[in-house]
Parts: C-alpha cells; sequence; structure tokens
C-alpha cells in the first residue's frame, strides 16, 4: 500500500506542476512598446519609472527592465501581487530598489545631500547633490544595472525631471556624458512635443 500511496502522490504533484506551467504559458502579460514591439511574459515588479518583465528566453529566463516612456499599452493576465510594505519600525526600513544587485553599493535617499555609500557602512562614495538640473531629490531613485558598474539617478520636481548617468571605474564612480549633445536632445523632445 505504500508503493501505491508514494505513486498517487507523486502523479498529483505531477498534474499540478503541469497545470502551473500549462497556466503560466497561456496567462502572458503583454507590453506593447512604441515602437511596435510586442513583449509577453510575466510583470514582476513596477514602479512610477518602469516595469519589469519577465521573459522566456532560448537560454532560459530574463529580466526586462522597461521604462514607462516607452510603453504604450499594457495588458495583464491578472493583477500583480501587491508588494510587502516596509515595516517602519524596522533598523533601517530602506527601498529595495536603494542597493546594488551585487549588494556592494547604496543609495541613500536625502531632499538636500543624497549619495551612494558602501552598503552597511556610512562611507560616502559619491555625493549627488550637485546636479547640472538643480536639486528635486525629494522623489529621486536610483536604477542599477544588472553587474552594479552603472547607475543612472532620476531627480526631480513636478513634470521637470533629470538623469544623470554614472560609471564605476576602478574604485570610483564617474559621472558619463549624455549620448549625444543636450540641445540635439532636448531639440528633438520639443519637436515631438510640437507635433503631439
Amino acid at each position: 500500500m505504500n508503493k501505491l500511496s508514494a505513486a498517487v502522490a507523486a502523479l498529483i504533484a505531477l498534474v499540478v506542476f503541469s497545470a502551473q506551467v500549462a497556466r503560466s504559458q497561456i496567462l502572458a502579460d503583454v507590453l506593447t512598446l512604441k515602437s511596435g514591439e510586442k513583449v509577453d511574459g510575466r510583470i514582476t515588479a513596477e514602479s512610477d519609472l518602469s516595469v519589469t518583465i519577465s521573459t522566456a528566453t532560448s537560454t532560459g529566463k530574463a529580466e526586462r527592465m522597461i521604462p514607462r516612456s516607452e510603453i504604450l499599452g499594457e495588458t495583464r493576465s491578472e493583477p500583480l501581487a501587491p508588494t510587502e510594505t516596509p515595516n517602519p519600525d524596522s533598523p533601517k526600513a530602506s527601498d529595495r530598489g536603494s542597493v546594488s544587485p551585487d549588494n556592494k553599493w547604496e543609495y541613500e535617499p536625502d531632499e538636500s545631500a543624497p549619495k551612494i555609500v558602501k552598503t552597511g557602512t556610512n562611507e560616502v562614495v559619491l555625493d549627488l547633490w550637485d546636479q547640472p538640473a538643480g536639486n528635486g531629490f525629494s522623489y529621486a531613485t536610483v536604477i542599477w544595472a544588472p553587474d552594479s558598474k552603472r547607475f543612472a539617478f532620476n531627480y526631480g520636481q513636478g513634470r521637470t525631471h533629470a538623469t544623470s548617468l554614472y560609471q564605476l571605474r576602478g574604485n570610483e564612480w564617474k559621472a558619463l556624458k549624455l549620448p549625444d549633445d543636450e540641445d540635439k536632445i532636448l531639440q528633438r523632445a520639443d519637436d515631438i512635443v510640437a507635433d503631439s
């Protein structure tokens, strides 16, 4: 009777697992990008700035973070589960996105003096308060590259936001220049708004 019970239990587990796999393949979230591309997968995280979607690739699964400014529309198979609310009584209720993926660096928000520190210390490795577009640091965020060697610092107030890019060179964080002349970028943005 033990062998029969074990076989039945294994069969039930196999059926349940197969049903979960089939359900996850049938019920995919779809992001439609302004470029016309459709990204199928499962939305795993989202913020005011971006949506992270897990997609199947030939080598397995990949996480892709897509800025909301590039998203035209989205179709969800089911609502995203609510995220856990940080406990304000904990010693350090920091934003999970503030720590780099390799856990070596951490963004310390501050309305007047935001900074990057070595995780678990007060050692400042980069002051972020002297930004070219002003201060507006109340709602500033840091978006880390998967390899933790680059990050984007997004800051601003109201409808006016700016982004500064940084890269780790050796043991020092260096500001990166924008990929094109700033006047051309601003002119292109003005042209797009004027055409709307």
